[in-house]
């Protein structure tokens, strides 16, 4: 019970901002849904994952660059790595943000046979 209520304050103390854009690489669609800061600096990516085919998500196909540089994901948690097509995966990502520039935008980019990729605004606009 203790940790509940220590998550639940936690989730509280973030700030979000709302941040809607997808990407869609050949039926499997990526939605960013909102942004967030924690108290400590660590930034939030919030996503979910749907897929016009049944098929196994690979984490590694994940990535964030910033000018062609990849960023160190300091943590990355998904509901499943299977992806059925009645079923939303969801998903969160985390950077610190110590390690990236905050004045200049980060892409989210998904790697499979292409790259695609989502813009997402530099942190100083974030709330």
């Amino acid at each position: 019970m203790l940790t509940m209520l220590f998550i639940l304050k936690i989730i509280k103390d973030f700030k979000w901002t709302p941040f809607k854009e997808s990407l869609n690489d050949n039926g499997l669609i990526l939605s960013i849904l909102r942004l967030g800061k924690t108290p400590d600096d660590v930034l939030i990516i919030e996503f979910e994952i749907t897929s016009d085919n049944k098929e196994k998500f690979n984490p590694e196909w994940i990535w964030i660059t910033q000018d062609g540089v990849s960023k160190t994901i300091h943590g990355l948690f998904l509901s499943s790595l299977k992806i059925e097509t009645d079923q939303t995966v969801t998903g969160m990502l985390q950077i610190l943000k110590k390690d990236i520039e905050i004045t200049k935008p980060l892409n989210f980019e998904l790697r499979r046979k292409k790259i695609s990729q989502i813009v997402i605004p530099k942190v100083t606009k974030w709330k």
